[in-house]
């Protein structure tokens, strides 16, 4: 049985005063009991923390998995819902051009190039004018704008899609999960997610502590200021960290893996000739060849020097009077 720490207090005080010889201010609660109010706020602080718990370790998916049924038709049309994480932005099949943006405090506006029409929108949203393409103003729902951070799920399937999203704020996760198609993703400060998923791909991280995922094809990941972590799938991938201390880790085919300043873990995976640029105090697992940034070249030996003859290179021609020694008469 545990005792509230009231409790304990209580019939401490209580044996201090009698030993005393006064009576105690404090009434005492029988021994191997609890008031019903400090169970019931004991068990709350109990659920609190458990709560919180799942709160943090909860996160939106991180692939698409395609499980649920054949995809909604969505061709030139796109359409934003609220996830239990936050705003998710999906598209179909077509080269989405995704920017993102704040309004004030509270919105976020939407805005794509390459998609004709919403097909839907969640009634926090309005449609808004597009000098090409579509958008749209999101209103950020109430029960996300008290907590210290809100994912923004990007999904643009099928199409070699871009997305911009450099400009939100850090309490802002931008969440993508790309599709076939050649992508590139620009992420801001917050705490981010690309999955590469499909073809070449290419991510630019921002500050934060960002994750990135490549796929099946040649992949470039480049990380920025933070503790990033950037995964290398069976093609061949050039991870670059950036700043901070982070973990790039490669796989199957020839991998490039750069580390920056910070201590970094490089693993270039089980095969391939992979290649690691990083630092000596870095640890380097598995890499072919390595190149320690900040360990000087030796300096290569000097050529030997061939000490000069004075002597002429051959023999006097006979017949050229000119090479003939001198004779004395």
């Amino acid at each position: 049985m545990t005792w509230p720490l009231a409790l304990l207090l209580a019939v401490a005080a209580a044996l201090v005063a009698l030993a005393a010889g006064t009576p105690s201010d404090t009434p005492v609660a029988l021994v191997g009991t609890a008031a019903p109010a400090d169970r019931a706020a004991d068990q709350a602080v109990v659920r609190s923390a458990r709560t919180a718990a799942r709160k943090k370790e909860s996160l939106p998916p991180t692939e698409l998995l395609g499980g649920d049924g054949p995809a909604e038709p969505m061709k030139n049309q796109a359409k934003i819902v609220v996830s239990d994480w936050g705003l998710r932005f999906i598209a179909g099949q077509q080269n989405s051009r995704i920017t993102l943006t704040m309004v004030g405090a509270n919105r976020i506006r939407y805005e794509d190039r390459g998609t004709q029409r919403w097909k839907s929108l969640h009634r926090s949203c309005k449609e808004k004018p597009a000098a090409k393409g579509i958008a749209a103003v999101c209103r950020i729902p109430r029960k996300f704008r008290d907590q210290e951070s809100m994912f923004l799920e990007i999904w643009p399937r099928l199409g070699d899609d871009r997305l911009d999203a450099r400009q939100m704020p850090a309490r802002f996760r931008v969440w993508m999960l790309a599709d076939a198609g050649r992508d590139v993703a620009r992420f801001g400060p917050g705490d981010d997610f690309f999955n590469a998923a499909q073809d070449d791909d290419k991510g630019w991280m921002g500050a934060g502590d960002d994750w990135a995922r490549g796929g099946k094809g040649d992949n470039v990941l480049r990380g920025g200021p933070g503790d990033d972590k950037l995964i290398g799938q069976e093609f061949s991938d050039v991870l670059r960290g950036g700043p901070g201390n982070d973990v790039l880790r490669g796989a199957a085919a020839d991998d490039v893996l750069v580390a920056g300043s910070g201590y970094d873990i490089v693993d270039c995976g089980p095969s391939g000739g992979d290649q690691a640029v990083a630092e000596s105090t870095d640890k380097i697992r598995k890499c072919e060849s390595v190149r320690l940034t900040d360990v000087a070249e030796p300096e290569p030996d000097p050529e030997p020097t061939t000490p000069v003859d004075p002597s002429p290179a051959t023999d006097p021609d006979p017949t050229d009077p000119t090479e003939l020694p001198a004779t004395r008469h």
